[in-house]
């Protein structure tokens, strides 16, 4: 799987509701930092964030960058449609460290 088609997988997963598929292409020391929290292990973080997403979350997504960083950009598909940011490091084949970035309408009142 190249690091493309493992970011799509992580972010299908989520809205798949796939936990098994992301405890296999997140490291176990696995950091998510977002302006909602900061996790510095891959359980913690799916044990508090995983049950919130829903299926209409990061579609249209646009994947910049090589290996070993990339740059995900995408919106949530409702209204009005906000745009976000990740930034995404691996370690080998694995996603080991996202920090989420918020664009224009992602958060109420803004944009």
């Amino acid at each position: 799987m190249t690091p493309e088609d493992t970011i799509r997988a992580y972010f299908n997963a989520f809205k798949t509701r796939d936990r098994e598929t992301l405890e296999k292409i997140l490291t176990p020391n696995f950091i998510h930092s977002s302006p909602f929290g900061h996790f510095n292990d891959r359980d913690k973080m799916l044990d508090a964030i995983w049950p919130s997403v829903g299926d209409r979350w990061a579609v249209d997504l646009e994947i910049f960058g090589e290996h070993p960083a990339f740059m995900v950009r995408y919106r949530h598909n409702v209204a009005p449609q906000p745009l976000l940011a990740e930034f995404i490091r691996f370690e080998g084949d694995k996603i080991a460290g996202i920090e989420v970035y918020l664009g224009k309408g992602a958060v109420p009142g803004m944009g």
